[in-house]
């Protein structure tokens, strides 16, 4: 069988999935649920808190970062909602999956209105992973250590605050299916706003929280209605 079942009851083809197979809540509902590193951290930890992470750990670096910058980073891990999170030293073993996540992200990003070509480069999605090895494992883990493990440094003169046990991200599957039902509906002032108001990394680890607020009145349709 060649096609995938979401929770809903819809299907998308896992050999030529296309933008009208995509509903954003196929994908803002799995991404909080499923787990990084197969579990394996002192709590659980989605693969939707991780992207947000990466929002604001970019953020925090490089205040004047583009929204095209910071939107390839929302981005970057959507396939996950269908192929699930794979762990780096797995990932490499499975020689199929660069093309799976190739042909999810073509459809995706087509769906969204944003170019395949400005995809995420990964040096943020590095950066997070960092922290994380730093703030969500068992084993205390120093922040040169975890950097250097994912062979990955900071900006000159960027320091990043830390939280054992990482933080709670408040409202985030709301913000996240807002902004992408925003990006589907070409709707840019949403988009913009969101972004813009995203919380600082500092404010985030002082706190324990990081609570994400929508430019609208946000309802549950924001996650369960097709999009």
């Amino acid at each position: 069988m060649t096609r995938l079942r979401t929770w809903r009851g819809k299907t998308i083809s896992v050999l030529t999935p296309t933008a009208a197979e995509v509903h954003v809540a196929d994908i803002v509902t799995p991404l909080f649920r499923i787990v990084r590193f197969s579990g394996h951290t002192s709590r659980p930890w989605t693969v939707g808190e991780h992207t947000i992470l990466a929002l604001l750990i970019a953020k925090h670096c490089s205040p004047i970062i583009s929204q095209r910058e910071l939107t390839g980073i929302l981005l970057h891990d959507l396939h996950e909602a269908y192929i699930g999170d794979i762990p780096r030293p797995i990932a490499r073993c499975l020689k199929g999956l660069p093309d799976l996540r190739e042909r999810f992200d073509a459809a995706i990003y087509e769906a969204l209105g944003f170019p395949l070509e400005h995809r995420h480069a990964g040096y943020w999605d590095d950066m997070t992973l960092a922290w994380e090895l730093a703030n969500l494992t068992w084993k205390r883990t120093s922040w040169s250590e975890a950097c250097d493990s994912v062979r990955v440094l900071p900006p000159a003169g960027c320091q990043i605050p830390h939280r054992q046990g990482g933080v709670d991200v408040i409202n985030g599957q709301v913000w996240m299916a807002g902004v992408l039902r925003a990006m589907k509906k070409r709707d840019a002032w949403f988009v913009s706003n969101a972004f813009s108001e995203l919380p600082t990394l500092q404010d985030a680890v002082a706190t324990g929280k990081a609570t994400l607020k929508v430019p609208r009145e946000a309802t549950a349709e924001a996650v369960t209605e097709p999009a």
